[in-house]
Formats: C-alpha cells, sequence, structure tokens
C-alpha cells in the first residue's frame, strides 16, 4: 500500500506541475428551460462528445466526415466523396479480435463485481473494432484510434455525459493486470514513474473517458469511488446487444464503422421506461441477499440509452425540475435522471393527476378497466384510495346535509336515505385521552405505511379511520348510532330485487357506472386485518361499516351482505357510519 501511494502522490505532483489535462470534454450549455407544454419545444441536450479542443490533430482529423465514404449507409454527399481519399465498404474491413467476450461463471454467492475483475470483458472491443479499423486506416495510431471511437460510442448510446461524470476506475486501475504491466515496462528498462505513467494513460484511452481520467490522475483513485464500473457498463451492453452468449450483434458491430448507431438497431424504447427497473436483475448476479443498489447503476445506463432515443436531453442540475413531454410520457428531471410520471403514479394513460378529485377511467392491458381519483399530484386506484379525503368522493350535484361534531369541531355530510338520515362520509374520530381509541383505531395511511409510527396517531386528514368493534362503540357522536340489520335490511331486499342497477347508486361515482344517487357516497376501501402484527387491507374493492351486533355489512358492486366469520368480526378494523337516531 505504501509503495502505491508514492507512486501516486509523485504521479499526482507531476500532474499537478504541468500535466496538460484540458478541458472538460462534456461541457455543453442548454440555451433554455424546457417546456412542460410540448414535446416540439424541447431543445435536446448538445451532448458534443468528444470535443475537438481536446484531441490531437490527427484525431481531429478522423472526425472530419469529408475523409472517407462509407458506401453502408447511403449517406455519402457529392462533396464528401471528392474530397476523400478513398472509398470503401464496411463488409470488406477485415479485424481480427484480440481476445472474446467472456464473462466469469458465477456461482454461490460470489458478489457481483470486485477488485479483482479484469478492466474489460471485451465488450466495448468487439463493438468499436471496426470502427477502431477504419480510425486507422485514416492514419491514427492504435491507441488513439480506440479512444475516439470508444468516446464516439459513449456519445451514440447517449452515455458520453453519464460517463463524464459517473464513471469509476478504480476497480481496474489497481489489478493486477495494470501493477503487472507496470512491473514489465520496469523490468525492460523503463523508470518506474515512467511505466505508471504509461500503463495509466493506456487505461484511460481504454475506458473512453481518458480526459476526465487524466483531468483526476491516478493518485485522486487511491481513495476510491462510488461511481459506474467498467464492468457494469460491460455487462449492461452485453445483455442489451449480444447475439449469443460469447458474441455482440454483427450488425451493431457493422454500423458503428462510420462512428454512428442508426436508432433502428440500439434503441430500447420497445420497453417502456418505467419498466426499465426489471431488466438488470435478469443479468445481474444478486448473492444470496437482493440489494437494490446493484441495479442502480445498470438502471441509469439503460435510462440514458432509452432517453438518447426520444431526443430526451440528459438530466443535468441545470435542468433539475425541468419536465419533458413526449406524447403521453411526460417526464421530471430530479437528481441526474428522468423520472417518469407513470413511476409515481402522477400519470396514467397520458394524463396528469392536477387537479384533487378529478376521475378518469383507464382501460387496463388486461382486458379490464380501473377508475382513478386524483389527490396530491397522484392517481389513486378507487379500491385503493382508503387515505384520500372524504370530501373529493362527495357527489357535486347532490345537496347534503350537515352534521357538525363538537367534540372535534368536525363537519360531516349526511343525507336522507331510506327514510333515515345516515352519514354520507366515515367517521374520523380520535381522542388521545381514550386509550380505547387510540390502541384499537388506525387511519389508512399508517396501513400504507406501516412503519411510519410517527403518524399513527392523529386524525386521519378527513380520510377513513378503521376501529375494532368495541372502539367503534363509542365513536358516534350523541344523538346518533351505529346503523342495525333493521336498518340496511331494505336495501338488502331492493339489490336482490334489482341488482347492479340499484347498488350502483349506492357508491361514490367514479367507481364504474355508480352514480351516487342517493348521496350515500359508500366508498370501496375495505376493512384492515392483522398478519403476523403487519396491517393489512382485505375485501378491498367492496364497503365495509359496523352494525350494531357486532358484526358488519359487505357490499360490492354485484351483492350486499353481512359477516360471518367471528374470528374477523373479534379482530378486524372496520369503518364506521353512523345513522341518527
Amino acid at each position: 500500500m505504501n509503495k502505491r501511494f508514492a507512486w501516486g502522490l509523485i504521479l499526482f505532483l507531476l500532474w499537478a506541475c504541468g500535466g496538460d489535462s484540458g478541458s472538460n470534454i462534456n461541457e455543453f450549455e442548454v440555451e433554455s428551460l424546457i417546456s412542460s407544454s410540448s414535446s416540439s419545444e424541447i431543445l435536446s441536450s448538445s451532448e458534443d462528445f468528444p470535443s475537438k479542443d481536446n484531441l490531437s490533430s490527427s484525431e481531429e482529423t478522423a472526425l472530419s466526415s469529408e475523409n472517407i465514404v462509407y458506401s453502408s449507409k447511403n449517406e455519402t454527399s457529392s462533396s464528401s466523396a471528392e474530397n476523400s481519399s478513398s472509398s470503401f465498404n464496411v463488409a470488406d474491413i477485415s479485424v481480427s479480435s484480440e481476445s472474446e467476450i467472456k464473462f466469469p461463471a458465477v456461482t454461490g454467492c460470489v458478489a457481483f463485481y470486485s477488485n479483482q475483475e479484469p478492466a474489460s470483458y471485451g465488450v466495448i472491443d468487439a463493438f468499436v473494432q471496426k470502427r477502431v479499423a477504419v480510425l486507422e486506416m485514416q492514419g491514427l495510431d492504435s491507441a488513439s484510434a480506440r479512444n475516439v471511437a470508444t468516446q464516439e460510442l459513449y456519445r451514440e448510446l447517449g452515455l458520453d455525459t453519464l460517463l463524464q461524470e459517473h464513471f469509476d476506475i478504480t476497480n481496474s486501475l489497481f489489478s493486477e493486470d495494470f501493477l503487472g504491466r507496470a512491473e514489465k515496462l520496469e523490468n525492460e528498462g523503463l523508470d518506474a514513474a515512467l511505466a505508471r505513467d504509461s500503463v495509466f494513460h493506456d487505461f484511460c484511452r481504454k475506458l473512453g473517458v481518458y480526459d476526465k481520467c487524466i483531468e483526476l490522475g491516478e493518485f485522486a483513485f487511491l481513495s476510491g469511488h462510488d461511481g459506474i464500473t467498467l464492468s457494469e457498463l460491460e455487462y449492461t451492453l452485453f445483455y442489451l446487444y449480444k447475439s449469443s452468449e460469447t458474441e455482440l450483434s454483427q450488425t451493431l458491430i457493422d454500423d458503428f464503422a462510420d462512428g454512428t448507431l442508426d436508432s433502428g438497431n440500439y434503441c430500447i424504447t420497445d420497453k417502456p421506461y418505467d419498466r426499465l427497473d426489471e431488466l438488470p436483475r435478469k443479468f445481474i448476479h444478486m448473492g444470496c441477499a437482493y440489494d437494490p443498489k446493484k441495479i442502480q447503476h445498470p438502471l441509469s445506463i439503460m435510462r440514458n440509452i432509452w432517453r438518447k432515443c426520444i431526443g430526451m436531453p440528459y438530466c443535468s442540475k441545470e435542468l433539475y425540475g425541468t419536465i419533458y413531454s413526449s406524447g403521453k410520457n411526460h417526464f421530471k428531471c430530479e437528481d441526474g435522471e428522468w423520472i417518469s410520471f407513470f413511476m409515481r403514479e402522477e400519470e396514467k394513460d397520458g394524463t396528469l393527476c392536477s387537479e384533487n378529485g378529478t376521475y378518469i377511467t383507464v382501460d387496463e392491458k388486461n382486458g379490464k378497466t380501473t377508475s382513478y381519483i386524483c389527490y396530491e399530484y397522484s392517481w389513486y386506484d378507487l379500491s385503493q384510495s382508503a387515505n384520500v379525503p372524504a370530501q373529493l368522493f362527495l357527489n357535486p350535484d347532490y345537496s347534503y346535509g350537515v352534521m357538525g361534531d363538537s367534540r372535534e369541531n368536525q363537519a360531516y355530510r349526511t343525507t336522507l336515505f331510506e327514510g333515515q338520515t345516515w352519514l354520507s362520509e366515515d367517521m374520523d374520530y380520535y381522542e388521545y385521552k381514550d386509550s380505547l381509541i387510540t390502541n384499537h383505531s388506525l387511519c389508512a395511511k399508517v396501513v400504507y405505511k406501516p412503519d411510519a409510527s410517527f403518524i399513527i396517531y392523529g386524525d386521519c386528514d378527513g380520510a377513513s379511520r378503521f376501529y375494532t368493534f368495541e372502539a367503534a362503540k363509542n365513536v358516534c357522536p350523541k344523538g346518533w348510532r351505529l346503523p342495525t340489520r333493521a336498518d340496511w335490511n331494505g336495501v338488502m331486499e331492493k339489490a336482490e330485487e334489482q341488482g347492479t342497477s340499484y347498488l350502483k347508486k349506492l357508491f361514490v361515482i367514479g367507481n364504474g357506472t355508480a352514480t351516487d344517487e342517493f348521496g350515500l357516497s359508500l366508498r370501496r376501501d375495505g376493512g384492515v386485518k392483522y398478519s403476523d402484527g403487519i396491517p393489512e387491507f382485505f375485501l378491498s374493492g367492496s364497503n365495509l361499516f359496523w352494525l350494531e351486533d357486532g358484526s358488519f355489512v359487505i357490499t360490492d358492486a354485484e351483492k350486499t351482505t353481512y359477516s360471518t366469520d367471528k374470528e374477523l368480526e373479534s379482530t378486524a378494523l372496520i369503518p364506521v357510519r353512523c345513522i341518527k337516531n
């Protein structure tokens, strides 16, 4: 370790005193903020990579489109043909790979990545091999040709900025390969410092982030980084573009011979952006314990390829908070990545949740339809919306009455139904001095996030509270009570006679064909029970409320009935609907 540190310090001092690191390859500007209204107004990122300021004259010459004619893509202009010194077909280029693509066999609990892995598995080499051959024909030496080709590849895949900001070479910098090559050069008579410097520069070129690598210097990597490793990059690209277990797609290799890629050959937009996180799990060895952090870097690589394919700019610090729209898809730039509104339930079928209480019905891929309600910029399935305030479910065309609960100064809507006055909302009564209420009731938000103990106490923000029967008996205010079977029997009879045409009049609007004609505004919140000490919903999609005898009513779109499970009746937590005495 002391020897490594000493050599690193020497290189750092040499670099600091006069090394020409060049300017940052990836500096770019976004001229104005992205419009959230139309994708046609979006400015694409000017990820011009590599920058000619950082290339040698020969490398700059190699990037000129006028130096060579590529008869494989039919993109040659007459002027370039006239100025070209040579013309050939990409298919005629013969290359010989120095090493085949080969990943190590992984079994048991072996970690997916380690510092002992080689600098490359040959994926990048395979990808750029024909492009390198072309550049060498133009006069570049092998190292410069590979450097240019690798940077062009990153640019074409939309990874240039990502890798400039997040590439980690620590895992290969001090590998046995690196140290062995430096030692070999020393044994051949080269000065030790120059040997390490030579190998270090060679590694930087091979990684394809040469200027960033040289800018930081070998010394900077002694402390390690937490960026994207070359192993992660190669595993990911090979999964996306392999033709067999040891070969990369020849179509892509041929396509990239001119330093560009046709979108039809590399784009992965056939997979929805919000489902890209499913892919890394198919090729990353997770060991014996799943660690979500292991998929983050491969996922970032895939997301950047995806966003490049639709013309979306890199999510830079300058674009933080910016919204990008493309068709029915909407994205927001946050913490270096574009997050789709769909991923956060803020978008359904291209519709953004922007106004509380808005309803939409979506035709799902399984052939069914689902109704959603908008609340706090997120869409909630109506069968899983128990934490949404009751006022958002009320029928805007119905004239409700009002019951004031003086205990907490709360007001509840009421309706005259079947000759009696019912609450049109579930009770949300909580008294912190009443241990029966505090220990035997829950808000829906706690059930959705059972680890958030800090929100167990207090009101439910106008949403339903769930009570055990013992607690429910003390919930209705003075002058009100729990319903009886006699109060509901008439509803059951009409439901049996008229079926769904009657039942749809009981539920809140938005539940399929529900009309809420009677202003009863039943919701489909279900009830809560404990499983291994954790609260969870049951009978979601049905409306439940306690009866005076300790049973509860169960109503769905097809029927209404009474509970018969005595164990549930003694342990479950159910909403409370009060009826006036």
